[in-house]
């Protein structure tokens, strides 16, 4: 073999080693990567429960993620379908709704405050118009 055909097997050899080490830490990078990816997800899903329980002290209320909790609630229990019975969804989120404006009254700043109050009344105009609208369902119903 001529010293050039040598020379560019030994560039060739030369060259694995490092191409190996650039794809370890590339994998290394992204593993780490889907790690903190995974500890996030699970860190923030741990304190959206923990945020959604009922009884918690008032100190540990996030009246903030509370206000966001409520009206993605409120609006999960209006998508029902009429014909759904009230249940459990509807008292929890009332028993959270209740406790959340006596926990956020004094501590909450006035906008959040606000918000939770106008959460409130939109809560309880939703139940008085399905109330309503179940009632003369009923009546249209019995004029057979």
């Amino acid at each position: 073999m001529t010293a050039r055909g040598r020379g560019r097997t030994m560039a060739v050899e030369l060259s694995r080693p490092a191409r190996n080490v650039g794809r370890r830490l590339w994998l290394a990078l992204r593993l780490v990567a889907l790690t903190v990816a995974i500890l996030w997800g699970v860190a923030s899903t741990g304190y959206g429960v923990h945020q959604q329980r009922v009884g918690l002290a008032p100190e540990a209320i996030d009246c903030s993620y509370r206000a966001d909790l409520l009206r993605d609630r409120i609006v999960a229990v209006l998508d029902k379908p009429r014909f759904h019975a009230p249940d459990a969804d509807t008292t929890v989120l009332t028993t959270l709704l209740r406790e959340t404006l006596a926990a956020c009254a004094e501590t909450a700043p006035p906008d959040v405050r606000e918000r939770l109050e106008r959460l409130a009344a939109l809560h309880l105009e939703a139940s008085a118009t399905r109330m309503r609208t179940d009632a003369i369902r009923q009546e249209i119903i019995a004029h057979e």
